[in-house]
């Protein structure tokens, strides 16, 4: 039983690394093309009180100040 139940998690946690490394990649890129303007990208950022920060809600968890706020939001 023990033994079935650590190869399920085996399983699962090998068949999630693309979908991790994928994410990964989708978060360095809009890094970079947020360095590439200029941090432009960063007004997609949550807004607070304001109609205009509502896509904010969306997009903000895709921004980040640099690469080691990214890297630290990615330990977890």
């Amino acid at each position: 039983e023990l033994s079935n139940s650590i190869l399920v998690l085996q399983h699962t946690i090998q068949s999630s690394i693309p979908i991790y490394l994928m994410l990964i990649g989708i978060l360095a890129l809009v890094l970079v093309l947020n360095l590439l303007t200029h941090y432009r990208l960063s007004i997609l950022g949550i807004i607070p009180r304001n109609p205009f920060g509502i896509p904010g809600i969306v997009c903000a968890p895709f921004i980040h100040a640099n690469l080691n706020h990214l890297f630290f939001n990615l330990i977890p």
